[in-house]
């Protein structure tokens, strides 16, 4: 019951607070994002900070940017998958 109720008003209120979208908003973000040529990939793109919605833009965390957390990031994925990709080095 509740889920219904806040359903309801997250589709109204939602939009007005930037916390929701509407279907095609969404599917303009994938257009967006596919058409997007070699020079600008690698990048992780998303919504502006504290926003759920919204134009996306190239997101600037260290986490994200700095290529040792990357390579770190990398092995543990390769790790954990036991998959067998190359551990970068």
């Amino acid at each position: 019951m509740m889920k219904h109720v806040m359903m309801s008003i997250i589709k109204v209120v939602g939009p007005m607070m930037s916390m929701a979208g509407t279907l095609e908003e969404a599917a303009k973000r994938y257009v967006t994002a596919a058409s997007y040529d070699d020079q600008t990939s690698g990048h992780f793109y998303a919504s502006p900070a504290k926003k759920l919605v919204g134009p996306v833009q190239i997101q600037q965390q260290p986490h994200i940017t700095s290529p040792a957390f990357r390579e770190a990031s990398w092995n543990v994925v390769v790790k954990l998958s036991e998959i067998g990709y190359p551990v970068a080095a």
